[in-house]
């Protein structure tokens, strides 16, 4: 007869587990969707600064609107500029059917439509857009109507599923003396900078008004400092000393 001790139930997991093949886990199907996206809107430091750039690690733009109806254009354009380049191939939003509604009347301060000629297109009958400036749109019911309603990114590679072997189950049968040995699957934001969002507030339109405006004024003044920054880089290149060889000539 053998003890089925704590000890043994231990060494008979920790065996399995290192006898499991890890190619046995596909990992372009271990991604579902809407487990991923529950657990990265519950993680409070993916979305939990904002982001300011393409150097920022995750974060979320923020968008004042008076209503779902009325979303902002510029903060999923900043929100595409601001995931790093090498994320954006595979990139995908996601959002509820009633923000991707939304998208269709969402238009820029200078009243350009947000959804293009070509996106426009890949409706087929469809009452939302099914891609974003080139990226599919992935329709989750799940996501919420306020706070983070948007995240785009590429989950194949920011959200990783793997086995958590320290939550298992061993199920010990007295009648054929078998074992059957479960491995619980969890997941983690593994890479959060392939990872963006969009957070909505909803206000008064005074206020989105004057947010407006102190975005614009942020914007300028930031264009203003890359400008700075570039003409002072121009004059310290004129300013730097001749070769010897270019002097003798």
């Amino acid at each position: 007869d053998v003890d089925f001790t704590d000890d043994f139930i231990k060494a008979v997991a920790l065996f399995i587990s290192n006898k499991i093949d890890a190619d046995m886990v596909d990992p372009n199907n271990t991604n579902d969707d809407s487990v991923a996206i529950k657990s990265i809107l519950n993680n409070d430091q993916t979305f939990g600064h904002p982001s300011l750039g393409m150097s920022t690690v995750s974060g979320c733009l923020e968008m004042w609107a008076t209503d779902i109806s009325h979303l902002d254009a510029n903060a999923f354009k900043q929100a595409l500029f601001h995931l790093p380049r090498g994320y954006r191939q595979r990139a995908k939003w996601y959002m509820n059917s009633r923000v991707a509604k939304a998208l269709l009347t969402a238009k820029d301060p200078e009243g350009n439509d947000l959804i293009q000629e070509g996106d426009m297109e890949s409706m087929k009958g469809s009452d939302t857009p099914n891609s974003l400036f080139n990226k599919p749109i992935v329709i989750n019911d799940n996501m919420p109507d306020t706070g983070i309603i948007t995240i785009l990114g590429d989950l194949s590679r920011g959200y990783i599923i793997g086995r958590r072997i320290t939550q298992c189950k061993i199920i010990i049968s007295k009648t054929d003396d078998s074992i059957v040995f479960i491995c619980q699957q969890g997941g983690q934001v593994l890479q959060p900078a392939a990872i963006k969002g969009i957070q909505y507030f909803s206000k008064t339109q005074a206020e989105v008004d004057a947010h407006n405006i102190e975005l614009e004024a942020k914007r300028i003044a930031e264009e203003e400092n890359v400008q700075a920054e570039l003409k002072t880089q121009e004059e310290a290149k004129g300013k730097e000393p001749q070769s010897e060889e270019i002097k003798s000539e």
